[in-house]
């Protein structure tokens, strides 16, 4: 404190607190008068700051300690005689420096002062949730501390600050003495602390108070508005400025990712020892779900992708041979179910599908996800997710790994099931009971038994194209990956020929085009015959059947060579 900062006594400062503030507003007006300060705007600093301290920002920290209910604390006029000290005040000089300046110092020593012994020893002994909510409360009074000393000090805004460029506004000042004395200097850690501390018991199945945690860490994303404005000339344009969030990610964001790499780790190792890995890849959604939650309910949005690739690239380092077996199990639940003549595949088997490729698109995913989350190309802390994680010999820990074999159980699901509706067909021909090994004979089908043995064939393989789309549309997104597996898997099914040994060979391309022939005409009875109504549904199923095919030139020859009479709508004229 300077030599002119003289503080009044004790007696003088509760006698002017226990005026009425129209009775306060009476002596500073009389002394205004008495002292001509509103012709001659000559004051003694001393003076003059003495009379701001103990009429005015006294009262402002008996208004803070709830001493002071009235709504006009500084009387009717309101706040005129603190503009007329401050205007003359901002006007002269004292020795080589403005009165300005001296009265910046003095404002900025008033809010540290204040700061030093009133707060931050209230704040000393807070802990948990006490702490949380104590320290959104001093905030809350700190704002109400900076809007009355703005009305009080203004001049300088209009004078002192305004002539020197680069000079923080009294308003931009108060909020950084806050931000260095009581956030960074004395809570920061402690208030941290207890955020990941709640979040672990959160994690660990404890309710917590997720109201009180919003407004916690709201507070370091206005540290971070505290810390870096310097031109705000009032609270209420401060807190409409833009999110600055870069305390937010260092003092927040980065610790938080830190314990959560920290905490999934030991979770992977003690999911991986108890559960199948169907239940593991449901415990990993579970997971992502819960911490998009979190983040949703208490956290900047910013984190969301941040802490996904976090659980992601933590849990999602697996044993190679665990993930592939699971795949294969997975798949292979719904071998039974493969040739039925369904709408679609068992509702569990596409829960399980759906949950484990909604998984691999996520790692897929981690990479962009974090680079379009990046402030600014500087930010390394998102450069801990885009490199390959490594683990022991034999684990899955590569962004494309896990995708890759997938797709490769998915293609191999999907030829087996080729192969199996071949073999029913493949059935109706009995090896004849001439010859032996390989000498036997297959006896072909003749007459409405083959063309029976035709059609269900047909009908399985829409049966199987129209469930193996299905569940790509609904479940897997329409992969591309997957898609050409089923495009390769259909013209599997559909090339070669039937009954192969046989003196009457046919390829499935007859068997459509025979097929659809038959339904197209009126007077066929047969087992081909559908009614009216489920025309259309068979039309465009056996379109969509046929778009699968690569060969498609060669369904148009068969079809054209049969001489059918009604040309199918995908064909041209």
């Amino acid at each position: 404190m300077t030599d002119w900062m003289t503080t009044s006594s004790v007696e003088e400062r509760q006698r002017v607190l226990d005026l009425t503030p129209n009775e306060r507003e009476e002596e500073l007006k009389k002394w205004i008068k008495e002292s001509n300060l509103s012709h001659s705007m000559k004051i003694d600093i001393a003076v003059g700051f003495n009379k701001l301290e103990l009429y005015g920002v006294n009262v402002v920290k008996h208004i803070l300690a709830g001493k002071e209910t009235s709504s006009k604390p500084f009387g009717k006029s309101g706040l005129t005689s603190f503009n007329t000290i401050t205007y003359a005040m901002c006007n002269l000089t004292h020795g080589s420096r403005a009165l300005s300046e001296h009265l910046y110092d003095g404002y900025t020593h008033h809010i540290e002062n204040y700061l030093n012994e009133d707060i931050v020893p209230f704040l000393a002994d807070k802990h948990d949730y006490v702490l949380l909510k104590e320290f959104s409360d001093v905030w809350n009074s700190h704002k109400v501390l900076t809007n009355w000393m703005y009305k009080l000090f203004n001049q300088i805004d209009r004078t002192h600050v305004g002539l020197h460029k680069g000079k923080k506004s009294i308003t931009s000042c108060a909020l950084h003495c806050f931000y260095r004395i009581v956030f960074h200097d004395v809570v920061r850690k402690r208030v941290r602390e207890c955020v990941l501390h709640f979040m672990a018991q959160e994690r660990s199945g404890v309710n917590v108070d997720r109201d009180q945690l919003k407004s916690c860490v709201q507070m370091f994303e206005l540290m971070g508005m505290a810390a870096n404005v310097s031109d705000v000339k009032s609270i209420a344009e401060a807190t409409n400025l833009p999110t600055d969030i870069s305390i937010y990610r260092m003092e927040l964001e980065r610790p938080l990712l830190e314990a959560s790499a920290e905490y999934y780790s030991l979770q992977r190792v003690q999911l991986l020892g108890e559960c199948s890995m169907l239940s593991y890849f449901a415990q990993v959604e579970r997971a992502v779900r819960g911490e998009e939650t979190r983040v949703k309910a208490y956290l900047n949005p910013a984190t969301l992708p941040r802490i996904q690739a976090t659980v992601m690239q933590e849990l999602m380092i697996v044993p190679s041979d665990r993930v592939k077996e699971s795949f294969h199990g997975i798949l292979r639940s719904a071998d039974s179910a493969i040739t039925l003549d369904s709408e679609a595949f068992p509702s569990d088997f596409c829960a399980h599908i759906k949950t484990v490729f909604a998984l691999l698109l996520q790692i897929q995913d981690l990479p962009a996800m974090v680079s379009s989350s990046a402030t600014d190309a500087e930010d390394s802390s998102s450069s801990m997710f885009t490199a390959t994680a490594t683990g022991a010999t034999g684990t899955v820990a590569n962004n494309d790994d896990l995708m890759n074999a997938f797709v490769e159980e998915f293609e191999k699901f999907l030829l087996e099931g080729v192969l199996k509706i071949r073999d029913m067909r493949a059935s109706y021909s009995a090896p004849s009971a001439e010859g032996e090994g390989e000498a036997k004979q297959v006896t072909a089908l003749t007459g409405s038994a083959k063309a029976a043995a035709d059609i269900e064939f047909i009908k399985n393989c829409i049966s199987f194209n129209r469930r193996v789309s299905l569940l790509l549309s609904e479940c897997l997104q329409s992969f591309s990956q997957l898609r050409h597996c089923l495009q390769g898997a259909i013209t599997k099914l559909m090339g070669g020929e039937i009954d192969a040994g046989s003196a009457d060979p046919v390829t499935p391309t007859d068997m459509l085009v025979v097929y659809l022939d038959k339904c197209l005409r009126k007077d066929n009875k047969d087992q081909a015959a559908v009614s009216e109504a489920d025309m259309d549904a068979v039309l465009v199923e056996s379109v969509h059947l046929f778009k699968t095919i690569r060969d498609k030139d060669v369904f148009i020859e068969v079809f054209e060579l049969f001489g059918c009479c009604v040309r199918p709508p995908f064909v041209p004229s």
